[in-house]
C-alpha cells in the first residue's frame, strides 16, 4: 500500500482570523500539511525559502500592491511552488500582474 504524500503549504494572510480559517480548512484535508503561516507579505519569501512549500496560499489586500513583487520573488526562488492568490477588491490589472509573474490561480 502506498503511503499518501503530504502537500506542504504556506499560508499568507495579514488578518489573523482569516489566516486561522485558511489553516483550519487546510488541516482538515488528509493530504495537506500547513508547513508555516505568516501574517506579513514581506515575511512570505523568507518563510517560503525556509520551508519549501509546494503551494503558497496568498490572501491579499488590494490596497497593498507589494504582494505582486513577493509573488515574483517566490516564483524566482521556488519555481515549482504553486502560488494561489485569494483576494477581493482587486482590479483586473493586479490580477493580470499576478498571473504574469507566475501565480497559478486567482480566486475572489
Amino acid at each position: 500500500m502506498k503511503v499518501p504524500t503530504m502537500i506542504p503549504i504556506l499560508v499568507v494572510d495579514n488578518q489573523p482570523m482569516y489566516r486561522q480559517g485558511l489553516k483550519r480548512i487546510c488541516e482538515e484535508q488528509t493530504d495537506v500539511q500547513v508547513a508555516a503561516e505568516v501574517g506579513n507579505p514581506s515575511d512570505a519569501l523568507a518563510t517560503a525559502r525556509a520551508v519549501g512549500p509546494d503551494v503558497v496560499l496568498f490572501a491579499i489586500n488590494g490596497a497593498d500592491a507589494t504582494w505582486v513583487e513577493v509573488v515574483r520573488a517566490i516564483k524566482t526562488h521556488l519555481p515549482r511552488a504553486g502560488v494561489i492568490i485569494l483576494g477581493s477588491q482587486i482590479d483586473e490589472e493586479q490580477i493580470f500582474q499576478a498571473l504574469k509573474v507566475g501565480a497559478a490561480a486567482f480566486y475572489t
